[in-house]
């Protein structure tokens, strides 16, 4: 009687990923200009990213982002947030 052959584990994937941003402080207007790209090794699509961001009073910022510019999966996003310092 002749033991099973065992199956071999599947290989795992390594994936590798590179970031890059910059931003633009206007600190007279309380204003930030951002803009990014981003990109991996299992993905052909190089993401890009616009962002802005405003102090509206005291703590409270609003910002918007775009993403993906020039793709069809664009993506858009507004939002609002708190920033406290401890």
């Amino acid at each position: 009687m002749t033991e099973p052959a065992a199956t071999p584990a599947p290989a795992t994937q390594q994936i590798w990923g590179s970031q890059k941003a910059v931003k633009l402080d206007i600190l007279t207007t309380g204003t930030s200009l951002g803009a990014g790209v981003a990109t991996a090794s299992n993905d052909p699509v190089t993401h890009n990213t616009f962002s802005a961001d405003q102090n509206l009073y005291g703590p409270l910022h609003l910002t918007t982002a775009v993403n993906d510019v020039g793709h069809l999966t664009i993506s858009k996003s507004i939002s609002a947030a708190f920033r406290l310092a401890w």
